[in-house]
């Protein structure tokens, strides 16, 4: 047997999901940057748990969209633990696709149970909805349909989560969903338009479960969307053309919506979680199994192989599950997930979907925050939150959606990639009982952070962030103090005032082209008047006075705006003798010309060109 026990029990002791929706659309995501976000949702899972992030050893961070729609930003963990409190701390940043969530979760119970942390959290932010100009912060966002024009090239897809030796050029990457609905109808001898009734009904239970769902995308039943296209039966709107057949089996209304948001999960040693606010919830174990997407029948035999070591491993079987959420952004593969799971009966879940037997008050329930279809899909971040939907429901605290009689013992079926399957396990503790205490308001308040930043350099202001516990000062303006771990930090603005502390010069061959402009570069460790750490660029410099600037440090100055050229955006450096950033034209383009033959490996170039 190649899966074991965990080392050490596991529980989780908090969860923080963000509203889903879209940036443009959603009220509470309104001018948010990812980094806003994934705050929001690492703060919220913090005060649910009442953890200090100083508390927390390690975050798992997942970022799926972050190489092609972040500002092409491949290491997006570097700068999110300063976001989240956690500056100092070990963190990784892993991108499996739509597996991510699972993954990432993975990575954090793992770092629990081999005893080398105490408490780790593991966090995914993720949009399907917008992207990124690679020259410009994070929280100038555009549609989705705009990339071709930032990057010059349409965006890889599905493509970009396969193999790129073999699958990635067969189209295996499409070949999967009719191809589930298809074995499903062969091994089950029910009929195409059987199933499809199931699916209807399915989509109708999942929209009426996500409307009861505050943080889910979609709030609007079936029924609404039908009658406001003039039908007044809903069955009829999603069989027209207002609902087309996208394939031989499936309809928009079988498949998750593309949208943006953010989950967070906090582990914990299960020995130490009654230290903590809620009541834990164990994780009993985790299975994990991989394919290419070039097997045929693939999400039945991933299930299938996850869920025979899973309970192979823990001793558990079909009729303990009490409660499922199974991946539902394409229905078919939910469908064979909850059967494989041994949840729904072999050959008879497409029944319990067409009798709407998998809502929260019924026999099986499934998937009750409304699932991929209402919750949408946004990535990796998507599959946290359903996650987070289990731990609810256990708790008791699901809402109008709470089962009756909250479950003991759930499951959870996360998959994506090219291709990953996780299922995994979650037990009341038997010492463990519902905590009862006072729900207090979050200290955090979610806000779109980045953009204030820049648009008070817009108007010459520099702004930071003040811990309300111990004075500490961010800059830039990070949410949750690094220091203390105090979460709910105030907007200050600053002096401007600041002690350059060391200088030093940019070599040409390390000058990036956006700076280019600027060249010859000069750079500076510095300490804000308020106490804050950071280096910058600064000017003031010249390479005649460098030698002698350079050996009276320290030396006063100030922060400066910074144009950035050609942009619609400003940034910020610091200017010593009253300097402020100049562009110098040609100088910068011989920079980047030696900073390219650097990064294309042509150092006897630049070697040859500076005799």
């Amino acid at each position: 047997m190649s899966l074991k026990p965990l080392s050490r029990s596991v529980s989780i002791i908090g969860i923080g999901v963000t509203k889903f929706g879209d940036c443009d659309e959603t009220p509470e995501l309104k001018g948010m940057s990812l980094q806003d976000m994934g705050a929001w949702a690492c703060a919220a899972a913090m005060e649910d748990a009442g953890v200090n992030p100083r508390q927390i050893g390690k975050l798992a961070f997942g970022m799926v969209c972050s190489p092609c729609y972040n500002s092409l930003n491949y290491s997006p963990i570097f700068g999110f633990l300063e976001w989240v409190g956690m500056k100092g701390k070990a963190g990784i940043y892993q991108n499996d696709g739509c597996a991510t969530g699972m993954n990432i979760f993975n990575h954090a119970v793992e770092a629990v149970a081999s005893g080398r942390y105490d408490i780790a959290i593991c966090c995914d932010v993720d949009s399907t909805r917008h992207t990124q100009s690679p020259d410009k912060p994070s929280h100038i966002r555009y549609p989705t349909n705009e990339y071709k024009n930032l990057y010059g090239r349409d965006f890889v897809g599905a493509n970009g989560w396969m193999d790129s030796a073999f699958a990635r050029w067969n189209g295996s990457a499409f070949t999967q969903f009719d191809n589930t609905a298809r074995h499903y109808i062969k091994d089950t001898g029910i009929t195409a338009e059987q199933l499809e009734e199931a699916f209807i009904e399915y989509a109708i239970t999942a929209r009426h479960q996500g409307k009861l769902n505050p943080k889910a995308y979609a709030q609007t039943t079936w029924e609404e969307v039908a009658k406001q296209h003039g039908f007044d039966d809903v069955r009829a709107y999603l069989k027209s053309n207002f609902n087309p057949k996208i394939s031989q089996y499936l309809r928009p209304s079988s498949f998750a919506m593309l949208d943006e948001g953010a989950a967070a999960i906090i582990v914990c040693a299960s020995d130490i979680a009654g230290q903590f606010k809620q009541m834990p919830i164990e994780v009993v174990n985790t299975a994990q199994f991989d394919m290419s997407c070039l097997t045929p029948d693939i999400w039945s035999k991933l299930t299938r192989g996850a869920i025979k070591q899973l309970y192979e491993v823990t001793g558990y079987k079909p009729e303990d599950i009490e409660y499922m959420q199974s991946q539902d952004s394409d229905f078919a593969d939910a469908l064979i997930g909850a059967e494989a799971a041994g949840y729904l009966p072999k050959g008879e879940g497409w029944k319990y979907f067409r009798d709407g037997r998998t809502r929260f008050d019924k026999e099986k329930p499934m998937n009750t925050d409304g699932g991929w279809p209402s919750v949408g899909h946004a990535f990796a971040a998507t599959t946290l939150a359903a996650m987070s939907e289990c731990i609810l429901q256990m708790r008791g605290q699901a809402g109008e959606r709470q089962i009756p009689t909250p479950p003991k013992v759930s499951m959870m079926r996360g998959c994506g990639g090219g291709t990953s399957l996780t299922v995994t396990l979650f037990k009341t503790l038997e010492s463990g009982t519902q905590k009862k205490f006072v729900v207090e308001a979050p200290k955090f308040k979610p806000q779109p952070f980045t953009k204030i930043f820049y648009e008070g350099l817009e108007m010459g202001k520099f702004l930071g962030m003040k811990c309300t516990e111990c004075d500490n000062v961010e800059f830039p303006p990070f949410p949750i103090c690094n220091k203390c771990g105090h979460i709910g930090n105030e907007w200050a603005e600053l002096s401007g005032d600041v002690t350059v502390n060391e200088v030093y010069m940019t070599g040409a061959a390390f000058t990036t082209r956006e700076f280019a402009p600027y060249a010859p570069l000069f750079g500076a460790e510095v300490t804000l008047a308020e106490g804050s750490e950071f280096t910058s660029l600064l000017f003031g410099v010249t390479p005649d006075t460098f030698e002698k600037i350079h050996n009276s440090v320290p030396l006063k100055g100030k922060l400066v705006v910074m144009p950035y050229i050609g942009q619609d955006f400003n940034s910020f450096a610091v200017g010593i003798y009253g300097a402020f950033p100049k562009p110098k034209g040609g100088v910068g383009f011989q920079a980047t010309k030696e900073y390219e033959m650097m990064v294309s490996g042509h150092g006897s170039e630049i070697k040859e060109d500076s005799k």
